[in-house]
């Protein structure tokens, strides 16, 4: 812009445009040194420390205006020497890049430490079944993305703290349109990674709270593989069940597909069945059904719910079951009796609760859903 007729003005910058006014063409050199000062808000004084504006003018750099972390320096003089060379000057840019290099060492190991963690504590598959793979998917080359341009600038900052220590230039030389092109394209990658996460957070939280995934049972047609609350109530009057309303959670059914848990159902009925015997009386169920691609896909995805169970705060203990013919049946106590079973490919976990009457034991509507995975369908 100097050469041609533009000069930056002493004034700098405003609202993130430089400010230039006309001057004579000529060829001048432009430098970025670090600021040894923080720039503090309302702070009029955000120009170099004491005696460095002196120091660098005796070198033939004069001091132009402040940019964010950095002071500008302009010389138009062809024959001066390199600005940074000067010990005290390169000592501060010393400080900025050891201060850069550590934050990215830092977002180097904390994003993957933040992921790999959160994945570990709440479960591989349970994340997947919650968040969808390619949210997961998204999430993971996020973090993979972010350790790369991490990786890549503490080894450019490192190469830079050598050439610092040792005394050396900067090397100016180079084609700065290229520089800033790759600068562009990292920045437009970063503004990505934190678009794409940003996404998958919000896009989870509006999933969960408007239920996206959810119908209301009356609308689903297909046939539930599993028994259903009205099924397991003791004494039921079959085709007497009426929906009971409360606070639009119970009666939906959702239905989700990866290819690691290629069919799942999410299922919430409340409502109440008239009994044989005279009366009514109001079943709650919760279940979720997964017929997962492998047996040891099965056998991982049961471990999480267990561990998600012992770390539930309303974790009552386990609950004794006899033998059900499955290949694994367990039950425990969570406000209401849970009981997990699996069978081959197949996990089923059902809360179930009802309000009147003589109701079943734990273990004997547990075996009406076992006898169902057994026979490979529901009631």
């Amino acid at each position: 812009m100097e050469a041609r007729g533009l000069r930056l003005s002493r004034e700098g910058f405003f609202a993130g445009f430089a400010i230039f006014e006309k001057w004579e063409p000529a060829p001048a050199r432009y430098r970025l040194q670090p600021a040894e000062k923080r720039r503090r808000v309302l702070d009029m004084d955000d120009g170099p420390a004491e005696g460095e504006e002196e120091l660098s003018a005796a070198m033939g750099w004069d001091y132009v205006a402040r940019w964010g972390e950095f002071h500008i320096y302009r010389c138009a003089d062809g024959q001066a020497r390199e600005l940074n060379t000067d010990p005290r000057i390169q000592a501060i840019a010393l400080d900025k890049v050891r201060s850069r290099e550590r934050a990215n060492f830092v977002s180097l190991f904390l994003w993957p430490v933040l992921f790999l963690g959160s994945v570990a504590v709440c479960g591989p598959l349970l994340c997947l079944l919650e968040i969808g793979l390619g949210r997961l998917l998204l999430l993971a080359a996020s973090v993979g993305t972010s350790c790369a341009l991490s990786l890549r600038s503490l080894s450019h900052l490192r190469r830079l703290r050598q050439k610092l220590s040792a005394g050396e230039h900067l090397d100016h030389g180079k084609d700065w349109r290229r520089q800033r092109r790759r600068h562009y394209l990292l920045s437009a990658c970063c503004l990505a990674l934190v678009i794409a996460v940003v996404g998958v957070v919000l896009s989870t939280w509006l999933d969960g709270r408007l239920e996206r995934d959810m119908i209301p049972l009356s609308d689903y047609r297909e046939a539930l593989p599993f028994p259903t609350g009205p099924d397991l109530a003791k004494d039921a009057v079959p085709g007497s069940f009426e929906e009971v309303d409360f606070l639009s959670y119970y009666n939906k059914v959702g239905t989700t597909s990866n290819p690691l848990v290629p069919c799942s159902i999410d299922l919430r009925q409340l409502g109440e069945v008239r009994l044989e015997g005279g009366g009514e009386t109001e079943v709650v169920l919760i279940a979720d059904y997964h017929e997962a691609a492998s047996p040891a896909l099965t056998r991982e995805l049961e471990r999480e719910y267990r561990r998600e169970a012992e770390r539930s705060r309303t974790y009552g203990g386990p609950l004794a079951l006899g033998d059900l013919g499955v290949d694994s049946a367990w039950a425990y106590q969570d406000i209401w009796p849970t009981v997990v079973l699996r069978q081959g490919c197949t996990l089923l976990k059902v809360t179930f609760h009802q309000s009147d009457g003589a109701a079943r034991t734990t273990e004997e509507w547990a075996a009406l859903l076992a006898e169902s995975l057994l026979a490979g369908g529901g009631a």
